[in-house]
């Protein structure tokens, strides 16, 4: 609004103006928590198995933007200053949460941690949401898009979400186990020691790295066939994404020793599949010159990608000459030399 007020003093003529702004609009502050599967820890580094309570703590922040029907309010979702546990959602191991399954996180305006329906399919790959799980932007943020999506605030009680009135805040795979979730960075271990990063945050994400590696001495393999590392499953990582937003690197090194000229042997990555090389891996190959007897290198095979939404598991291969059974090592220190091997990933979570 212009408002000219008009007036004479000592005969001059004098004209004044007052401009009133509207005022701005208030930002709303993203979602300040992380999920955490431990009371208070913010920065987990260390193996959580078989956890029974999923928590949305206040790392960053204290509220949450929830959509009440009318307007995006703030929501405090912490019961004062010196909170650090911030909200509970309890699985107990009970069966509503079904082992080995996705589900996306939400925060309720009535200040409740939940989980979604379900996913339609959880596999690595070919990960989908259930028809009435879906996501759909509101105000900036993610929130559930469907109309009175049932939430699940505990084992034996939910709520009902309106179109947009639950603000998504990550994803969960659950545990092998019902109603409990593992979070496992990696072990070397007979036959690799899997990595497990079940937990997902849309919001506050932290650098995350985890390590799988194989404490058998050797093996042998002859196939121009790609496998799975000395033919174990287990020497991968499994990654839960809840967007494609999120970019990965993944690093496998292995010393390969073909035992003849001409021989070799070769190492990649594979994403959701061993069967075939990753889009964008960069594989390596080590091959013996003629006339010798036996050889040894270091491959270093590496990828740089986006995670799908969903599960994801990074393998670590290997692919011999289909004419020698070629040595492939593992991380073993038997004899006094380190038999170098070790599948690794940095992301963020």
């Amino acid at each position: 609004m212009t408002r000219f007020l008009v007036g004479a003093r000592l005969g001059i003529f004098v004209v004044t103006a007052a401009f009133v702004a509207a005022a701005p609009a208030t930002a709303q502050t993203p979602p300040g928590g992380r999920l955490t599967v431990v009371s208070g820890g913010c920065s987990v580094v260390t193996d959580q198995v078989a956890q029974t309570n999923l928590y949305y703590a206040p790392c960053n922040g204290r509220t949450v933007p929830v959509y009440d029907g009318t307007s995006v309010v703030s929501l405090d979702f912490t019961s004062g200053l010196n909170d650090t546990v911030g909200l509970t959602l309890a699985l107990a191991g009970s069966a509503s949460w079904a082992p080995n399954t996705l589900y996306d996180a939400f925060v309720t305006a009535s200040r409740d941690l939940c989980t979604g329906p379900a996913y339609a399919d959880s596999g690595a790959g070919t990960s989908a949401r259930a028809a009435t799980g879906g996501l759909a932007i509101a105000a900036g943020y993610p929130t559930n898009a469907s109309n009175g999506m049932t939430c699940r605030t505990g084992a034996s009680t939910t709520v009902s979400c309106a179109t947009n009135q639950c603000t998504y805040v990550g994803t969960v795979l659950t545990g092998a186990s019902a109603g409990t979730i593992d979070l496992k960075f990696g072990t070397n271990a007979t036959n690799c020691g899997k990595a497990i990063l079940s937990v997902y945050n849309a919001y506050n994400q932290k650098a995350v790295r985890a390590s799988v590696s194989d404490s058998v001495q050797n093996w042998t393999y002859t196939a121009a066939t790609w496998r799975p590392a000395h033919g174990q499953t287990n020497c991968s990582i499994d990654v839960v994404a809840g967007q494609s937003t999120d970019v990965f690197s993944a690093k496998y090194l292995q010393r390969v020793n073909p035992v003849a000229g001409g021989a070799y042997g070769a190492i990649t990555l594979g994403l959701n599949g061993y069967a075939t090389i990753a889009a964008r891996a960069f594989s390596a190959l080590f091959q013996c010159v003629g006339g010798t007897t036996a050889c040894t290198e270091v491959l270093v095979a590496t990828m740089d990608d986006n995670l799908a939404p969903g599960l994801n598991t990074i393998y670590a291969m290997e692919q011999s000459d289909s004419y020698h059974a070629n040595v492939f090592n593992g991380q073993n220190s038997a004899g006094g030399i380190m038999q170098q091997q070790m599948l690794s990933y940095t992301g963020a979570m």
